[in-house]
């Protein structure tokens, strides 16, 4: 990666129960970016992989946009921070914040029209969707954000799909989770701005599974299903199972 990205939007392509080491070589990402954190081996109770755009840093692109190929694809606009996250070495969740800078709403809504769209064309099954949701509702609510929209994977619903809008105000100076900062602290005075927060998920039942697949194999490695093996060995044989395993969504 070149020390100066700026200008540069990047497109990830993955799907939900990807391997990570499928996903990492397909997007031709560095494996240490995984498999090591801070120069150290990253235990697997680390489960999600970070993709952040700072405005602060020249290294950093411009954002990233995440193309999902769950069904049929689906294409979430850049932002500036993205994650996904992995159990039993497979994917089972991506979050996406955007877009780039905090949106008047008009803007918040139209994107997040675009994005509901194109759930609905690619098949995927509406389990709400609020295009008459107002300025208004967001600032009488407490927590300062609203529901835009919610999809099912078409035929199971094994996995799930969320989009909301909250007002900027109410994430600027808060930790974990807020968005890299894009501006200043806002201002009482002036309009507020918006963000969208897409979340996609495999459901409880597949998230039991790989609960089991996984403590399996940390008592294969370490005798205590509690005790956290490498995240390198799930990289490096992302296929393996115990003896006799016969699992219902995880073969």
């Amino acid at each position: 990666m070149s020390s100066d990205m700026s200008g540069k939007i990047i497109t990830l392509r993955g799907h939900l129960l990807q391997t990570v080491k499928d996903f990492m070589e397909k997007n031709r990402l560095n494996p240490d970016r995984w498999v090591r954190y801070n120069g150290k081996e990253r235990l697997d109770y680390h489960r999600s992989l970070w993709f952040t755009a700072d405005v602060n840093r020249a290294e950093d692109p411009d954002g990233y946009e995440v193309e999902l190929t769950d069904h049929n694809r689906i294409t979430i606009p850049a932002g500036r921070m993205v994650s996904f996250g992995s159990q039993a070495g497979l994917i089972t969740d991506v979050s996406v914040t955007l877009p780039l800078a905090p949106a008047p709403f008009a803007l918040a809504m139209r994107i997040a029209g675009g994005i509901g769209d194109q759930f609905e064309k690619a098949g995927y099954h509406r389990k709400l969707r609020k295009d008459d949701l107002t300025e208004q509702d967001i600032r009488e609510d407490l927590s300062q954000f609203l529901y835009y929209g919610k999809w099912l994977l078409p035929d199971t619903g094994l996995a799930k799909y969320s989009l909301d809008i909250e007002a900027y105000s109410s994430l600027s100076g808060v930790a974990s989770p807020s968005p890299v900062p894009l501006t200043g602290p806002h201002s009482a005075d002036g309009p507020e701005t918006y963000l969208l927060r897409f979340y996609a998920r495999v459901d409880g039942e597949i998230s039991n599974e790989l609960t089991r697949l996984s403590y399996a194999r940390h008592v294969a490695v370490t005798g205590d299903w509690n005790e956290s093996i490498p995240v390198r060995l799930w990289f490096d044989d992302p296929g393996w199972r115990p003896e006799g395993w016969k699992g219902k969504y995880i073969k």
